[in-house]
């Protein structure tokens, strides 16, 4: 009998190795090789399977001694118990083989191999390609059982994906340098997604009556297992309502004292109007302004930086501007020399104009000290696989609205039209915080919360739709996301009155965790008294 820590890593990797057949576009997020190129196993026998897999998974973890493993494994422990227990009550209660119809969908895992087609890419991708035609007549088989179940909306969404695919297989399919092989493959997987559409719009779509809300029960169930937060709804809510209050008038005093009228709208479409930066010249601006931001925090003493080179800024390719297309690639665990690549078309995309101030809110976002600041610091310090498989998009919500707010305090780019901009995705943050506990818990309509998308300044129609999209599909996430953020805040100011640990230690100490679910970081990294005093401070205990 080994020791606790020695039985929960033969524990996990026993985990994965069945499990990554089960979700291999989890595989190419994670940076594990061996699975590239195949498709989820969704007939009853292999869900089975995998419930029965992740009941046993949980029965052992139970029985590891949790005391005896050091806070860095607890962690992970946690992580991957909770994960566990919310897929298996995913199984149980709301399968998704028989309500989703865009999850079969498999351009995003297309994209990603094409963009590596470098590596195992090019044999990868034909591999995926292979199955396609096969993986889609399941697809069929599956969601013809209830198509009752199934909401319109992910429906209509499925049809307008399909029908961009089928174009862009057709391109790709079309491009000089593509092989005689993968064209024929290009060929028949275009229309195995055209046959795809066809039943969808024959066959499901005059029977989808499911909703797309998941209800208070399985609401509470994810903040637990998935964001480790209490499941309590109130005083969330509450907060989030605050902030979108406090946000929209901070936006008004701001948009009146630029243009007046405490309105933006104007002052947006005046931005619009302005010259974009086209192509080559944007993506030079970019490169220029991302350098500048590096060297800027690099003085500020607030951060331990990552190398600049560590990360590369590429136009995204053609045959690759689909929605779903990534905008990033993280680097390859344990640092291995391998950059983070933004990718500049799909990360714009959108109603906006591109203008310096737009390009820079995207490089504080995306690049430094946001997102790729959070996967570098992960990499070079080798995260473990539970927390590289569970990130968390809530934390990475958090951190980007962090990393913005802590610009404005070090008086970077103090420019109005920066300050707009942020505070324009604070407003649109916010008010996603508060429609997913009014839509999922309270029962709003989804055409309620829509129209108060549309209304956001400066939100196109295409972008309401695709957060609305994002609310029905991921539950909690944006929640947990506003959450994640004004708990950074309130770790970073608990940190400064205790006075033992200079910025960028603190800030060192975070990002070294990975990007996963905040509280359980506060709690054993930093400490139940830490949490504690978080928890209090949002909640107002």
């Amino acid at each position: 009998m080994g020791s606790a820590s020695e039985n929960l890593q033969a524990l996990i990797r026993e985990f994965y190795s069945v499990w990554f057949r089960f979700h291999p576009a989890a595989v190419l997020k994670a940076g594990v090789s061996g699975y590239a190129g195949t498709l989820p196993a969704v007939r009853d026998d292999d869900v089975g399977a995998l419930g029965s897999w992740l009941e046993s998974t949980i029965v052992g973890l139970e029985e590891i001694d949790f005391h005896a493993l050091a806070p860095a494994e607890q962690i992970d422990l946690e992580l991957l118990f909770g994960a566990c227990r919310d897929e298996y009550q995913a199984i149980l209660k709301r399968d998704w083989r028989h309500r989703d119809p865009l999850a079969f969908m498999p351009f995003q895992t297309i994209c990603r191999l094409l963009l590596d087609a470098g590596g195992e890419g090019q044999a990868a991708l034909e591999a995926c390609l292979k199955g396609i035609p096969s993986f889609l007549s399941q697809a069929r088989s599956v969601l013809a059982e209830f198509p009752g179940f199934i909401p319109r909306i992910w429906v209509d969404v499925a049809l307008r994906v399909g029908d961009d695919g089928v174009a862009f297989l057709r391109q790709l399919s079309d491009k000089d340098d593509t092989t005689a092989d993968l064209r024929a493959l290009c060929e028949q997987v275009a229309q195995a997604v055209a046959d795809y559409l066809k039943f969808l719009r024959e066959d499901i779509a005059p029977a989808a009556e499911g909703t797309a809300v998941c209800g208070e029960q399985r609401f509470r169930e994810q903040l637990r297992l998935r964001h480790h937060l209490p499941d309590r709804l109130d005083a969330p809510l509450e907060l989030a309502r605050q902030i979108y209050q406090a946000t929209r008038a901070e936006l008004g005093v701001l948009s009146l004292e630029q243009c007046g009228s405490s309105d933006p709208r104007a002052w947006l479409e005046k931005l619009s109007r302005r010259d974009p930066l086209q192509h080559d010249a944007k993506l030079q601006y970019v490169r220029r302004r991302q350098l500048e931001i590096h060297g800027l925090l690099t003085q500020s003493g607030q951060f331990v930086m990552p190398d600049s080179a560590s990360l590369e800024l590429r136009q995204a390719p053609e045959e690759c501007q689909l929605e779903c297309a990534p905008v990033y690639r993280a680097p390859l665990p344990g640092g291995g020399g391998s950059p983070g690549v933004l990718y500049l078309e799909q990360a714009l995309s959108g109603g906006s104009a591109d203008t310096p101030e737009r390009l820079t809110a995207w490089c504080v976002h995306n690049a430094w000290p946001g997102r790729h600041m959070q996967a570098a610091a992960a990499s070079r310090l080798a995260g473990t696989l539970v927390r590289r498989v569970n990130h968390s998009s809530s934390q990475q919500v958090g951190w980007s609205l962090y990393a913005e707010q802590l610009m404005h305090e070090l008086g970077f780019f103090p420019e109005p039209e920066y300050a707009l901009y942020r505070l324009q995705e604070r407003l649109r943050r916010s008010l996603l915080a508060v429609l997913d506990i009014e839509m999922h818990v309270h029962g709003m309509a989804t055409a309620g919360a829509l129209l108060q998308l549309q209304a956001l300044p400066g939100q196109s129609a295409e972008e309401a739709a695709r957060d609305l999209l994002s609310l029905t599909r991921h539950p909690t996430q944006h929640l947990a996301g506003v959450l994640a953020w004004k708990q950074l805040e309130t770790l970073r100011q608990w940190q400064s009155d205790r006075g033992d640990l200079p910025p960028a230690d603190f800030h060192a100490l975070l990002l070294a965790q990975g990007s996963i679910a905040m509280p359980l970081v506060i709690r054993r990294v930093f400490g139940a008294q830490a949490w504690a005093w978080v928890e209090a401070q949002l909640y107002n205990q």
